[in-house]
């Protein structure tokens, strides 16, 4: 009858509940499983005894002739997400510390998380025997506390700063500090301002390159502010490098804009195969001074786009991919004299769809060359000037076509075009 009474007493009380009954070793091991039985409740019982291998939690009942209690860690990991209340069972309470040692041990282990930022959490415990309950005494409130966890990078247009999101929070404050590289100190805490909750990210377009920064948030509710990481999230600022691309006689050249800052640059490539566009692969890093680079290991025919990241030690720029580029070899050209003009000849280049031919002519009076002009597009690999004039000089080149997309170009030595004698004979 006792048993059923506590029982009842426990089910009215916390009939809406999830309930957990933890018995002490020894006797009240007993009252705890029959209650728990009787309201259909889980259970679980301290312990005195050693099993290898098994996790415990330890507590002290200092009262006891064995002040050595324990629980096992898994069985209370098995269950603390699914109940709401723990109720400990003991058969004889002297100063009650006892059970504010177990207490102190499970909230330590599982702090309770179920709490909002901003809000203030009072917690209190008593006793129980049947009907019979102690009176209690509330603790001091603790008003949950929460710091953000910030992350920082570099982005096409400043520094981006993201942070974890806070519950309950209604806006997060953004600080920044700035190192002066001269006196070789960080500078005081900025206020950048404060963004509505909906937000977690916030870019700071005010930065310069080559220059340090670091940043931390605070979590906002009313009045109230949240701690914040007094270190912060520290980067060095690299300004994203501006990439151009062309063929060139030797491969495909890749030129970028020069990054304050910057100690090197890393190139990368990535070429269109099987109908993708392969990962980006390093090409390998050029010195500050540098800002172009060939990549001689193309083949003709192939499309390629290029990227550069600024780099300071472990500090990078973002990029931004190139345009892409159709790789054309530049065709190899030689000229000489027919009998009805100049005939050019060059070689073919893997993925041209023609070739132009460009001539160049000698004014014997000026002195002077005159500009390449253009004489025509075909598909062929040869074409005979039949405009030209004895007694001239004219130098000649030849660029593969695909579209938008030239090669690049190499004149051929002078030639004095002399015409064919006729001939008679009597």
């Amino acid at each position: 009858d006792m048993f059923r009474s506590l029982a009842d007493t426990i089910r009215e009380e916390y009939k809406d509940d999830n309930l957990l009954l933890v018995g002490f070793a020894e006797t009240a091991t007993a009252i705890g499983a029959a209650v728990a039985v009787e309201i259909g409740a889980k259970y679980m019982q301290t312990t005195r005894e050693i099993i290898p291998d098994v996790d415990y939690m330890f507590f002290s009942e200092e009262h006891s002739h064995a002040t050595e209690q324990k629980l096992v860690k898994e069985d209370i990991d098995s269950v603390i997400k699914k109940i709401d209340r723990i109720i400990f069972v003991e058969d004889e309470v002297t100063t009650g510390n006892t059970i504010l040692n177990i207490i102190n041990v499970i909230r330590k282990t599982y702090p309770d998380t179920n709490v909002k930022f901003g809000i203030i959490y009072s917690y209190t415990v008593r006793s129980v025997n049947g009907d019979v309950r102690s009176s209690y005494e509330a603790a001091k409130g603790v008003r949950v506390n929460v710091t953000p966890t910030v992350k920082i990078a570099n982005v096409s247009n400043g520094v981006k700063v993201t942070w974890s999101k806070v519950e309950n929070a209604t806006g997060y404050t953004i600080y920044s500090a700035t190192y002066n590289a001269k006196t070789k100190k960080w500078s005081g805490w900025k206020n950048r301002g404060t963004v509505k909750a909906s937000k977690t990210s916030w870019t700071d377009k005010s930065v310069k390159s080559g220059t340090q920064y670091k940043y931390t948030v605070r979590a906002v509710n009313g009045k109230v502010l949240s701690s914040y990481n007094k270190t912060g999230a520290a980067t060095l600022y690299l300004a994203q490098p501006t990439v151009k691309i062309a063929n060139n006689a030797k491969g495909v050249k890749v030129a970028w804009s020069k990054v304050t800052g910057a100690t090197g640059y890393t190139v990368y490539r990535s070429e269109y195969k099987n109908g993708a566009w392969t990962k980006w692969a390093s090409r390998g890093t050029a010195k500050a001074n540098k800002t172009s680079w060939t990549d001689t290991k193309v083949t003709s025919g192939v499309q390629y786009k290029y990227t550069v990241r600024a780099i300071n030690g472990k500090y990078k720029s973002t990029y931004v991919s190139s345009n892409t580029v159709l790789y054309l070899a530049q065709p190899n050209v030689t000229v000489k004299a027919v009998s009805n003009g100049i005939k050019v000849a060059w070689t073919q280049s893997t993925g041209a769809t023609g070739y132009t031919v460009y001539r160049m002519e000698y004014n014997a009076k000026t002195k002077k060359w005159s500009n390449w002009s253009s004489r025509g597009t075909t598909t062929k690999t040869s074409w005979t000037d039949k405009t030209v004039k004895s007694g001239t000089s004219y130098k000649y080149t030849v660029r593969a076509v695909n579209g938008n997309t030239i090669s690049t170009y190499l004149s051929t030595d002078s030639l004095l075009y002399l015409a064919q004698p006729t001939v008679k004979v009597e």
